[in-house]
């Protein structure tokens, strides 16, 4: 099957599906049933809402996580990354290495997780958050990682990744934004930060020393999501005010 003309979707409902974007049909629906009794989720969600849903660059793979503490793989090979550690929290995200060899989990225990697919093993955690970890992601070089909370002070931290010498390490945290985030990204060149709040306002970060190169204001509702365009040259932010803005970076 083509893939470049299908996108995949997650849902409040417990499912991940996907779309032809052509004709907007409904190509699969997945729904994994896993049956876990949780300790921890966010107060109001159900512990089997679907949060997290991405592709493999193949697209044989989709990769999710959902409150109900498990990120599971499906596709040409189907398995799912459990024991989240002795917490048995709910996930927030799950995104791929970009090599495609782990799953990084973001979970609502505060702690970043990083999973080896080949033996669905938990190699490293990430500490040092004391709030839900609402997002985990790796730079597209693989070298950093970074990660976002509803922590009251420490929200966004960056951790060097060199998985030949030693694990994550801490190296820096973005001190700024007066409410939780709610995403974090780097581009490929590994130079800037990107994150969205809850406080309304975007964030662009210099990864090195920490300080703010433009904060983007405007929203009336938080921030749920900031991204790069392709060329970096815009940012598009989306809101709880219906709205999404495109600036220039």
């Amino acid at each position: 099957m083509d893939w470049s003309g299908v996108i995949v979707t997650a849902s409040y409902d417990g499912t991940a599906k996907t779309w032809c974007v052509a004709t907007g049909t409904r190509l699969q629906t997945l729904a994994p049933n896993t049956g876990r009794n949780l300790t921890k989720y966010p107060e109001g969600a159900s512990e089997h809402e679907m949060m997290s849903a991405v592709f493999s660059r193949d697209g044989r793979l989709v990769l999710t996580a959902s409150y109900d503490g498990v990120c599971s793989l499906t596709g040409a090979c189907k398995k799912s990354l459990k024991g989240q550690g002795d917490d048995n929290s709910g996930l927030y995200t799950a995104f791929f290495s970009p090599d495609e060899s782990r799953v990084l989990t973001a979970s609502a225990s505060g702690v970043a997780r990083l999973w080896r697919i080949a033996d669905s093993r938990c190699e490293w955690e990430l500490h040092g958050h004391k709030g839900y970890l609402r997002y985990a992601a790796f730079s597209p070089d693989g070298n950093w990682l970074a990660t976002a909370s509803t922590d009251d002070h420490d929200r966004a931290k960056l951790w060097r990744f060199d998985p030949k010498r030693s694990g994550p390490q801490h190296k820096a945290t973005l001190r700024g934004h007066s409410g939780w985030l709610n995403t974090i990204v780097c581009p490929p060149d590994g130079s800037s930060v990107l994150t969205s709040s809850a406080d309304k306002i975007a964030k662009l970060w210099c990864s090195s020393s920490g300080k703010v190169f433009r904060t983007f204001e405007g929203h009336k509702g938080w921030v749920r999501s900031a991204v790069f365009s392709p060329d970096l040259a815009h940012v598009l932010t989306c809101a709880f005010d219906c709205t999404a803005a495109l600036w220039n970076s």
